[in-house]
């Protein structure tokens, strides 16, 4: 999966909760992704130094209707280098001066959603779908995190450059002529608000040693986790992802199971 792991010791039986999750895309390596291409502006006008677009799609966009957008304009995902020179996938989403790029090492900035002031929002779309390949997907999270900033158009986008650029997600459509892109949008934001409360992890040790973990956000099983789990002291975990009912079950080998139920038997992890 991606985004930061949290580990912790699980008390059996006891419920414990994941805090709101800090958002980053995966480390993809040291070499440009296959999807990545080098972009060329849709303007005609001189394009930015190490610009690679990845997921996405190009799209003619204005807030007063798709035919007033003078050229398309990529919603989508960019490739950026981190600290460390490993690339990432970001979309380039506040009109601050600040552009994903390849030519030179990124660093973190303080930025404000006011329609996601926790972040919590965007954490969980970024885990979940941060550095999706789907064309669709991509474009549609450029979407709602433009919404999520309230950040400025800019003239070539709108009447008046300090307007939104994605003001409302029910106007997508009629912005950039894609019905599809805004019903993405507007599922992305509604599963987000589904899952974006805290985590709660539930697991026990069966009389066969097996351990059965779920994770839930609220009511809502959390599809997709990966956990991660060792028991007793064992070195290497044993790992399963949550299926769609929040759940996964390791099972370990006659050697590894455990004598007690006590919370040092059992660690588990959460990729979250």
């Amino acid at each position: 999966m991606q985004v930061k792991t949290i580990a912790f010791l699980l008390l059996l039986i006891a419920p414990l909760t994941l805090s709101p999750r800090r958002p980053e895309a995966a480390p993809l390596g040291t070499s440009i992704p296959s999807n990545c291409v080098a972009h060329t502006s849709f303007s005609g006008g001189r394009d930015a130094v190490g610009d690679y677009r990845c997921a996405g799609l190009a799209i003619r966009y204005h807030t007063g209707g798709v035919s007033r957008s003078p050229f398309q304009i990529w919603a989508g995902q960019w490739l950026f280098i981190d600290e460390q020179g490993q690339y990432r996938v970001g979309s380039c989403t506040f009109n601050k001066g600040v552009h994903p790029t390849t030519g030179k090492p990124s660093h973190e900035i303080t930025q404000r959603f006011p329609n996601d002031p926790t972040g919590a929002l965007g954490a969980y779309l970024t885990w979940k779908y941060g550095d999706s390949r789907d064309n669709l997907t991509a474009a549609a999270m450029w979407a709602v995190f433009h919404f999520y900033a309230q950040d400025a158009a800019g003239t070539n986008r709108a009447s008046k450059g300090a307007s939104p650029l994605v003001g409302h997600l029910d106007g997508i459509a009629a912005a950039s002529g894609r019905d599809d892109l805004q019903r993405r949008a507007i599922d992305l934001d509604a599963e987000a608000k589904r899952f974006a409360t805290p985590w709660t992890v539930h697991a026990s040790v069966e009389a066969t040693g097996g351990v059965f973990v779920s994770v839930t956000s609220a009511s809502n099983p959390v599809e997709g986790a990966m956990v991660s789990v060792i028991v007793g002291d064992r070195s290497a975990p044993l790992t399963a992802i949550t299926d769609a009912s929040g759940q996964a079950r390791v099972q370990p080998t006659t050697g590894d199971v455990p004598t007690t139920t006590s919370s040092g038997d059992v660690t588990v992890t959460v990729a979250s």
